[in-house]
């Protein structure tokens, strides 16, 4: 709320708001879940006949924050083991999506990616071939882990939610598993749903970077 505050005071009166396409990003991004040109223009304090001086539709606005948070966003270096650096990539990401409720499945919905999420994502690829990777499994490592913490954090958003008698979502799915037949299964998905999806994130990640190893340690003997 004290940002909102902020954003709509400290102008004369009269005084024409002065837009860019980067304050258009960030105040969209601030409004992001739930977007709409109508919450941009009043938290940059403008009318909506002003900000669509700069943009072309909410596709654009969507785009504009997307790519804004992302060229914002801190990515990881990467260290002495690119399991661990992919690790962290997975997190990073999750935590950027954590803070902006309604990124993944914009991000997702995208079309072209946006330049924010191609630049991070080249860097990082970039990153895996130096520890051995090829291209095309640098290019998949980095497509399918962003992936999984993007589909990942939807099933979080959907957990977070309510129901229309106000039930947490999160409470109906363990509720619904707790009756999965085999026992030793129902005890594995209520660990799963009661240690959080990030948790389940690292594992998925876990899971897929096993993989990888394996694949790696098959270019090394050929080699």
């Amino acid at each position: 709320m004290s940002e909102n505050k902020r954003g709509l005071t400290g102008r004369s009166v009269g005084r024409p708001a002065i837009m860019s396409r980067e304050s258009i990003g960030r105040a969209a991004l601030a409004e992001l879940d739930g977007i709409s040109s109508t919450k941009v223009a009043k938290r940059l304090g403008v009318g909506q006949s002003s900000l669509y001086r700069h943009i072309t539709d909410r596709a654009d606005l969507v785009r504009l924050a997307v790519d804004f948070g992302l060229t914002q966003q801190e990515w990881p270096e990467p260290g002495d083991s690119w399991r661990g650096y992919l690790l962290d990539f997975a997190t990073s990401f999750w935590n950027f999506l954590d803070r902006h409720p309604g990124a993944s499945q914009e991000i997702k919905m995208m079309r072209p990616s946006p330049a924010g999420l191609i630049s991070a994502a080249t860097k990082i690829a970039q990153d895996l071939m130096g520890f051995g990777f090829s291209a095309a499994d640098a290019n998949m490592a980095v497509d399918v882990v962003g992936h999984i913490t993007m589909d990942t954090m939807i099933s979080e958003e959907i957990f977070r939610s309510r129901d229309a008698h106000g039930v947490l979502v999160r409470d109906e799915q363990r509720a619904a598993w707790s009756a999965q037949e085999d026992p030793v299964l129902a005890a594995e998905t209520l660990r799963a749903i009661d240690d959080g999806m990030y948790r389940l994130l690292l594992e998925r990640t876990e899971l897929l970077l096993d993989g990888f190893e394996f694949r790696l340690s098959k270019v090394q003997k050929v080699n």
